[in-house]
């Protein structure tokens, strides 16, 4: 699958192609007044981080200033994933470890396809914003 979409490369800080169906966001549990994270979600997130680590093993890691724009792209199979689930899953994986927070995403881009011939996969590029962007 090839997507079409240009960005100033110059920026971008981090980018990674994750080969496999997209996994979706699960909302978590509550116990109590406590809330956990699903063990697919925790497991999603884990393979997130190793596939940026792996392909941009330089990444300036849990900047605690500064502005970030992302672009998410999805090719899946699934046609019951909800795009915002599938953009927060990546938003939260990268909570500590990209950024320190994803308040710090100020710009989002996300498309998904669904094509019963596709290869499934998730593309990943995140870049910083212009100061006061």
């Amino acid at each position: 699958m090839t997507f079409k979409f240009e960005i100033d490369l110059s920026r971008t800080i981090a980018r990674c192609k994750i080969p496999g169906e997209p996994h979706a966001w699960e909302r978590a549990g509550r116990d109590g007044f406590r809330t956990f994270d699903t063990k697919a979600n925790k497991e999603a997130k884990k393979t997130i981080q190793q596939f940026l680590k792996l392909a941009n093993p330089n990444i300036d890691r849990n900047p605690e200033f500064g502005n970030f724009g992302c672009i998410f792209l999805f090719a899946t199979l699934n046609k019951r994933s909800d795009v915002d689930n599938l953009a927060k899953l990546i938003l939260d994986a990268c909570n500590g470890f990209v950024w320190k927070d994803d308040r710090q995403v100020v710009e989002l881009y996300v498309r998904v396809e669904r094509m019963p011939a596709a290869d499934p996969e998730t593309q990943i590029f995140i870049y910083r914003m212009p100061e006061g962007g």
